[in-house]
């Protein structure tokens, strides 16, 4: 049971790193198309 915790919590632990990743990503391209769009 501990241990399928713990491979559970590490691919948690995983796609939030992805997930931020690409959150990340998504507001930049989001910034870059509003200063392109207000010029």
């Amino acid at each position: 049971m501990l241990g399928f915790l713990v491979v559970v919590g590490g691919y948690l632990k995983k796609c939030l790193s992805v997930l931020s990743l690409c959150f990340i990503v998504l507001v930049g391209v989001l910034f870059k198309l509003a200063l392109s769009v207000s010029d």
